[in-house]
């Protein structure tokens, strides 16, 4: 019986140390978890590999690293600034104030007194004798006189050797003297072409009779269409240079017409008349 009792008891603590002696660690598993395995680990991608490190049938994933994105800094726009224009004074101009100059008086210009001649002497009628040579007014011919009939008119020949008879004296223009204040072999401008034309004779009406540079002859011109190419009037002077307001052109008169107008030129060789004395600075 003892025997027993003791052989009960020495089981009795086998049993209780084997339960206080450690063994292998192996906790267990909570509900749906896989059971822990000898050895450690636990096969959680169920590849029938327990442990760290690669596995079989399973290609190691290295964790995702997202490149690196800096944060956007967008480049510095200064707000606008428009240039500075600061308003416009012009320089100060004082108002123009042009000297002085009294109207023109042009020159008294009688009717033309041709020389006194005795009536009809055989080689004389009134200003014009045998021999002479005057301008035949309707065609512009220079011709000699030949006769003189007995009642006062002409014949004449021209340079080809035509003659003409019965000239009457108002046809005729004598080649010498002078009427006002213009002579013959005087150059002066036509007002209403802008030529230069010289004065060749005087007619009885104290017209006159011109030839311009191409030989051509032009009868019965009017003072008044003539411009002479001396003198001056109201301040400024034939030869002198001015400005022409209406086009800011410099220009040089070169002649005043009998109104006190002046006639002017250019630098191209443009001629431009009746041109008045406020439309010319000379400045």
């Amino acid at each position: 019986m003892k025997l027993l009792v003791a052989t009960i008891m020495m089981l009795s603590s086998l049993v209780v140390s084997a339960q206080l002696v450690p063994g292998p660690s192996h906790p267990k598993p909570y509900p749906g978890q896989p059971a822990p395995y000898p050895g450690g680990g636990h096969d959680h991608d169920h590849d029938g590999h327990h442990g760290p490190g690669p596995h079989p049938g399973n290609p190691y994933n290295p964790p995702y690293n997202p490149p690196y994105n800096p944060p956007y800094n967008p480049p510095y726009n200064p707000p606008y600034s428009p240039p500075y224009n600061p308003p416009y004074n012009p320089p100060y101009s004082p108002p123009y104030n042009p000297p002085y100059n009294p109207p023109y008086t042009p020159p008294s210009n009688p009717p033309y007194n041709p020389p006194y001649n005795p009536p009809y002497n055989g080689q004389c009628s009134g200003d014009i004798c045998a021999g002479q040579q005057v301008v035949a007014v309707d065609s512009g011919k220079v011709v000699s006189v030949i006769a003189v009939d007995y009642s006062g008119r002409f014949s004449v020949r021209d340079q080809y050797g035509m003659v003409y008879s019965n000239i009457d004296r108002y046809n005729l223009a004598v080649m010498t003297g002078s009427s006002g204040d213009i002579y013959t072999g005087e150059s002066v401008i036509a007002i209403d072409s802008g030529k230069d034309v010289t004065v060749i004779a005087i007619q009885l009406n104290s017209r006159f009779v011109v030839r311009d540079q191409y030989g051509m002859v032009y009868s019965n011109i009017d003072r008044y269409n003539m411009a002479v190419k001396s003198g001056s009037s109201q301040g400024l002077y034939v030869g002198q240079q001015v400005t022409a307001l209406d086009s800011g052109k410099r220009v040089t008169i070169i002649a005043i017409q009998l109104d006190g107008r002046f006639v002017v030129r250019d630098l191209y060789g443009m001629t431009y008349a009746n041109v008045d004395r406020y439309n010319l600075t000379n400045y």
